[in-house]
């Protein structure tokens, strides 16, 4: 949505840009550009509008943005007219399958190991690959504008000292002078590509408290982002006061900042801040953390305290990921990670830390297949172990806690509207919700996150453009799945992913995956969870993800 809203604006100031070209640029340019074919030849011609180093490239840039901005339209509205096609073929299908299926249940016969070929599966097939195929193209355009959107700011610092004062006064004005919220984000977002030090300093004068620039919460996370991975000395004081901010979404955006700009003054920040911390935040710590340092330790402040007050003067900088400490904890008697059969919330090994949390669990056919191998649950359905593990960890949820539950197959069932709160009575509805749930249909994971998502929102209608207090009301989402994206109004993984982060722009979810892939096949053919998508998904969200 990010971007996208961006690249709506790149396209509204496209006609005067194009009075503002040289007639050289534009006669060499937008034709190439237009007329590419591929994705190659835009991205040819990005980077020969970067090497030009002329403020009029800025401009043809941003006319560029326009031009895939409406090419991604049209792709997706292609993508919509192939899923409408698919749409019936598919429900046409699961309806015989199931009916199929129906027939040796209600005789009390074992159900075959497959099903016979009918004329619909090869229309199905036709139409699948329109849909791949349109998906692709949007996957395609989205790469080019995402690069393109990296050249800009690029092309921004080489431009002479007069051409970049004029875009600073023409952003600091129009953008991040801005009355809306969404205008100013969009602002720090081109900021962020800038790697100048005026950049710096308008990012940092968004985010220190001392100017207190940007009031928005949603946009204030994007100005920090920009600030991550830049010169510690200059930025870092500003991210260290911003740690004490009231809003958690404010300060899981500025412990990622500080993982990404190494400093003893980061470190010394993300330390204190731990003790205040609890759920979620405090894991994100404990990770920020153990990246700076290379040091395993658990999520306890006074470990963490012990440790750094210890080491403070021999850190020498943030080590490679692989040089990350095994081995036992050097802090035993401060503290012990729990065991794994202490972990009450645990979900297949994932400690669940939050307080605000989604359980996504995928019910379709596939999860009635046994888990097969050669491990203790190998005679067990995949469905039977969803089931009791969610309904263990429901039931193990500390009173405040505020949950929810989607359960999704080819369609999405959300239990109840709101976030609820933890108590005696929620629990026992939720675990009679669990109970009553039937395993059946494809797999809708783009539309089963998007509902995730949608109960993070801060707020409803013109609520959710307008709330300023950061208070979202979800920062994790614990998601099951045991087969690839089949079914929704995005199948492709890719795509999905690239949502994902979209909608996680303003939001700071964290996503912990578990993927099915156990050796059991089921009834309609599938092996299991793609686990690069899925160890996808945590990455990008800083999730974790495992394998069953």
């Amino acid at each position: 949505m990010r971007l996208a809203k961006l690249l709506s604006g790149f396209a509204a100031i496209a006609a005067l840009a194009l009075s503002a070209f040289a007639g050289d640029i534009l006669s060499e340019y937008q034709q190439r550009y237009t007329k590419g074919a591929g994705a190659s030849v835009k991205q040819d011609v990005i980077q020969a509008l970067v090497a030009t180093g002329k403020p009029e490239a800025m401009k043809a840039l941003q006319w560029c943005a326009g031009v895939s901005k409406s090419a991604i339209e049209d792709a997706k509205e292609k993508v919509d007219k192939a899923r409408a096609a698919l749409a019936p073929v598919e429900a046409k299908i699961l309806k015989k399958q199931q009916d199929y299926f129906d027939q040796f249940k209600k005789q009390g016969k074992p159900l075959p190991d497959s099903r016979p070929r009918w004329p619909e599966d090869d229309e199905h097939l036709a139409l699948s690959a329109d849909v791949t195929n349109a998906e692709k193209l949007v996957a395609a355009q989205q790469s080019v504008l995402t690069e393109l959107l990296t050249a800009h700011g690029t092309l921004v610092a080489k431009l002479p000292p007069e051409a970049q004062k004029a875009v600073r006064e023409d952003w600091t004005k129009n953008r991040i002078g801005s009355k809306d919220w969404m205008v100013r984000a969009e602002g720090y977002e081109l900021l962020g590509h800038v790697a100048t030090d005026w950049a710096t300093e308008m990012l940092t004068a968004a985010v220190s408290p001392a100017t207190n620039t940007e009031p928005d919460p949603r946009a204030l996370i994007i100005a920090i982002d920009g600030l991550g991975g830049r010169d510690a000395a200059k930025v870092g004081p500003a991210l260290a006061a911003r740690m004490e901010d009231v809003r958690w979404l404010v300060r899981a955006s500025v412990v990622a900042a500080l993982e990404k700009t190494p400093s003893k003054e980061g470190i010394d920040a993300i330390v204190k801040r731990m003790v205040k911390e609890e759920g979620r935040l405090k894991d994100d710590c404990r990770r920020a953390l153990q990246a700076l340092t290379g040091q395993d330790l658990a999520a306890n402040p006074e470990i963490w305290r012990v440790w750094w007050e210890q080491n403070r003067d021999k850190w020498t900088g943030k080590p490679p990921a692989e040089d990350t400490a095994k081995g036992p904890d050097p802090f035993k008697d401060l503290g012990k990670k729990p065991a794994e059969s202490d972990r009450k919330t645990g979900f297949f090994g994932i400690q669940i830390e939050s307080k605000r949390v989604v359980f996504v669990i995928d019910i379709s056919g596939s999860m009635n297949a046994k888990m097969g191998g050669n491990g203790p649950d190998a005679k067990s359905s995949r469905a039977e172990l969803a089931r009791e593990e969610l309904k263990r960890v429901v039931a193990a949820l500390e009173d405040g806690t505020i949950f929810n539950i989607v359960f999704f197959s080819s369609g999405v069932r959300v239990w109840k509207p709101d976030m609820q709160k933890a108590d005696g009575k929620s629990r026992g509805e939720a675990l009679q919700f669990i109970a009553g749930v039937e395993f059946a249909g494809g797999t809708n994971t783009y539309d089963a996150l998007e509902a995730a998502f949608a109960l993070g929102d801060m707020g409803k209608g013109k609520k959710r453009e307008s709330d300023p207090t950061g208070d979202a009301r979800v920062d994790t989402i614990v998601f099951l799945s045991d087969g690839k994206p089949s079914v929704g109004k995005i199948t492709d993984p890719d795509l999905i992913r690239g949502s994902v982060k979209d909608w996680n722009r303003s939001r700071r979810i964290a996503i912990h995956a578990v993927a099915f892939v156990g050796a059991a096949t089921s009834k309609d053919g599938n092996e299991g969870a793609d686990p690069a998508f899925m160890k996808g998904l945590a990455a990008d969200t800083g999730g974790k993800c495992v394998e069953k």
